[in-house]
């Protein structure tokens, strides 16, 4: 199962209609977060079931502002409760049907101004304390975070400070990601040509400590102009080698010396470095089998 978030630039065209709803089987998109769908209330229900059928919905029609963020998700899959929205955010709780996934769930568009905007950090910073789990922060936040984040032209100081204050004061986290890093380009020639990272997803520690197996693939534009971000569900692999760690107390047992001088005797291998590293391999399993008959929870323990 996947989850799906994107800038879509409009589902009005029966076309984008088509190749989205294409595009969640493929992939088996079971929850998606888009925005700027740039459908009108009236037709939203009938949109969204030729996208997603007998799926469920949330939407942003708030106050005068309308037809920008929608959440879909597949019913037999999850349970999306309802939070708190605005005008910038949709806020929901998720928690998996055939998994054992729960979590806090914000799906994001920004407005074009910085003033505009912080009125979403200021809602961002209120919603933190009150939430004790993992929390998933993912969209089009319309902003750039660092100076790197833009080329083509230039960031002032003034425009990423409000997001980069929230950010750190809030102890947020880049989810790791792989992929284009610029998310939008203007698609322009020569010299008039831009990029920026502008869609982006970011969580708490909790979601990292829980869920930091998971990452981001940021997937083409397709039909828009903005890639999209995909996040696969997957548990994490149990035979994941782990990787070998010395600890200075092994060197205080009585027969380190001795498993040294027998693990360093004669040669193993043709070149001084081959040999060291042939060397340092056998002596792993040794320590390791040490740390568990002498030293056991020792890893635990230093934590």
């Amino acid at each position: 199962m996947t989850w799906l978030f994107w800038n879509v630039r409009g589902i009005n065209k029966r076309y984008k209609q088509k190749e989205l709803k294409q595009y969640l089987i493929d992939n088996q998109i079971r929850l998606v977060g888009l925005v700027e769908t740039r459908v009108k209330e009236n037709k939203a229900q009938s949109i969204a079931t030729k996208v997603a059928p007998k799926w469920d919905r949330l939407t942003n029609y708030t106050e005068a502002i309308n037809r920008r963020i929608w959440i879909l998700w597949d019913a037999k899959s999850y349970e999306v409760q309802y939070i708190a929205k605005a005008a910038q955010l949709i806020h929901c709780q998720v928690t998996g049907k055939l998994n054992d996934m729960v979590c806090m769930l914000i799906v994001v568009y920004g407005f074009n101004t910085v003033d505009q905007r912080k009125t979403l950090w200021s809602q961002l910073e209120q919603m933190a304390p009150k939430i004790k789990m993992s929390w998933l922060i993912c969209g089009y936040f319309n902003v750039v975070l660092t100076t790197q984040d833009r080329q083509g032209n230039l960031v002032t100081i003034a425009e990423l400070k409000d997001f980069s204050k929230y950010y750190n004061n809030l102890l947020l986290t880049k989810i790791p990601w792989k992929g284009d890093y610029y998310t939008w380009t203007n698609n322009q020639r020569g010299d008039d040509i831009a990029w920026s990272r502008l869609d982006r997803a970011i969580a708490n520690d909790e979601w990292m400590m829980q869920y930091g197996h998971l990452n981001v693939t940021y997937g083409e534009p397709f039909i828009s102009d903005h890639n999209h971000m995909l996040i696969p569900l997957r548990v994490p692999r149990s035979n994941i080698k782990v990787p070998f760690r010395f600890f200075n107390i092994w060197a205080d047992h009585e027969q380190f010396n001795q498993i040294i001088a027998q693990g360093w005797a004669g040669t193993m291998a043709v070149g001084k470095m081959r040999n060291v590293c042939f060397k340092l391999k056998q002596l792993k399993p040794v320590f390791k089998q040490l740390n568990s008959t002498e030293f056991k929870g020792v890893s635990e323990k230093i934590t």
